[in-house]
């Protein structure tokens, strides 16, 4: 991608995103006589994703406000991949620093204390199997 700034009517620089395509062009034994430059403006999704990106990150911020005020996390777990994720209120609840703690359903689980895990993994599958909500 490649970012050009623009003049506008009036007068004004604008950013604008294109997206260069390079495609050559052959003679008949097959050699390369020319490249054929193409843009496509790619400004809008460019855009886009900075918007995008923007409120992530208020989002975020804002979720961790709030987890801090009300002293709880949030964590979700993909069936598909196995994979945990967990919000930094999970992470200081639990007492584990996210820099130095290798998160996979194992690790998540050892954290639970081990009058409660069984009934956690109950819980869990029930709910998977069934619906509902997890509480426990």
């Amino acid at each position: 991608m490649i970012r050009y700034d623009l003049m506008n009517s009036d007068g004004a620089f604008e950013p604008r995103y294109w997206e260069p395509v390079h495609s050559p062009l052959l003679d008949d034994s097959g050699k390369v006589t020319h490249i054929l430059q193409t843009v496509n403006d790619v400004t809008d999704q460019v855009i886009a994703e900075k918007d995008s990106k923007e409120a992530l990150h208020e989002y975020d911020a804002l979720l961790q406000q709030t987890e801090n005020l009300a002293d709880m996390g949030s964590w979700s777990f993909d069936l598909e991949t196995k994979k945990v994720v967990w919000s930094e209120g999970v992470y200081r609840i639990c007492g584990v620093d996210p820099g130095h703690f290798d998160l996979n359903f194992e690790t998540a689980i050892s954290v639970i204390h081990p009058d409660d895990r069984e009934k956690a993994i109950e819980t869990m599958k029930r709910v998977v199997q069934q619906g509902g909500e997890y509480k426990v």
